[in-house]
């Protein structure tokens, strides 16, 4: 039996004057809206935090705001949305994280929620705040026709395992079949370009899933569908241009081309994708016959090429999407 503690009594294990939402309470200070919002989330996490600290028996000052989680935050309040805030401690070998987040009710104004999780191993338990203990999550039982298709390794088990990955394993036959009739184009062309494409599924984002390239040096582009249409986008992110938590880089994410033609598409991704490299690429299309390569963050959009070599005449679409990506890398 997981050990309970009363959560309401003083916290022994702060660390002195540490404040765990510092760097929220920083991005505040710039924000000229949305700033309330902000000063809500700290006070959530200043009040909660450790009070999770006191029940996981870890020190305040050991949790660590995770990587990219305020990035997501001013993403998803860019749109209107209110994502978590996690904040992640490792002791010996346990794993803690604790997600914070608000919710806007209509009379009360701001509610939070929270999370918390601990893991060692394979093995994770959550906190059940009603029964106030640990809960060991048992080993992922899945029916037998997800099952069969998971031992298949086909390109369809690919796309599967990294829907179940990434909604921790909760996948029932109803919500897959679900999934692949709204994505069928896209589960078609996978089958096409699996070899130098991989699948993705933005849980915590869109809910959407996306093609991107199979290989880890190249970056700049991803493939989703809208039912009856493939879609091209340009996509960016910048923890892969550079090492950093700083607000003030943001993901960059443009459709650049539609097409409901599966082989159209599959050409497309052939010219930007079926190769390899030792170091990184940021490949950037313009369009389904265009695109700009380069080497260094710094460079993209000073060379263009299509499918037969360099290109230096561009449609008024091109150019739009030529100019935006160089303006979004300006900053880095």
């Amino acid at each position: 039996m997981a050990k309970i503690i009363d959560i309401t009594k003083k916290n022994s294990h702060q660390a002195g004057n540490f404040s765990p939402a510092a760097e929220i309470v920083a991005l505040a200070g710039a924000y000229e809206g949305g700033a309330d919002i902000l000063y809500c989330y700290a006070e959530a996490v200043e009040e909660l935090l450790p009070q999770m600290a006191e029940l996981m028996e870890v020190n305040v000052s050991d949790f660590v705001l995770e990587k990219g989680s305020l990035i997501s935050l001013d993403r998803d309040m860019k749109q209107g949305e209110l994502g978590p805030i996690v904040y992640r401690a490792i002791k010996g070998d346990t794993e803690y994280s604790v997600s914070i987040g608000l919710e806007e009710e209509e009379e009360e104004g701001f509610c939070f929620h929270i999370l918390a999780d601990k893991s060692q191993g394979n093995i994770r338990w959550f906190y059940d705040f009603d029964k106030k203990c640990w809960t060991r999550l048992d080993d992922l039982i899945i029916s037998p026709k997800l099952e069969k298709l998971l031992d298949s390794d086909s390109p369809e088990a690919h796309i599967l395992e990294e829907v179940m990955c990434a909604m921790d394993g909760t996948v029932t036959d109803k919500g897959y079949q679900s999934l692949k009739s709204k994505n069928k184009k896209l589960f078609d062309l996978y089958n096409r370009v699996s070899h130098f494409m991989l699948p993705y599924f933005n849980v915590e984002g869109d809910g959407k899933l996306y093609l991107e390239p199979r290989d880890d040096n190249r970056f700049g582009f991803r493939v989703g569908c809208t039912g009856s249409e493939y879609v091209l986008y340009q996509y960016l992110d910048p923890f892969d241009l550079i090492d950093t938590d700083d607000m003030c880089f943001s993901e960059y994410f443009r459709e650049v081309a539609r097409t409901p033609d599966l082989k159209k598409m599959k050409k497309c991704l052939w010219m930007l994708a079926n190769r390899y490299t030792e170091d990184v690429v940021y490949t950037v299309p313009l369009s389904l016959d265009t695109y700009t390569e380069s080497a260094g963050v710094k460079h993209i959009g000073r060379r263009s090429y299509c499918a037969w070599g360099r290109k230096d005449d561009f449609t008024a679409a091109e150019k739009k999407a030529l100019e935006s990506v160089k303006n979004y890398v300006k900053k880095f």
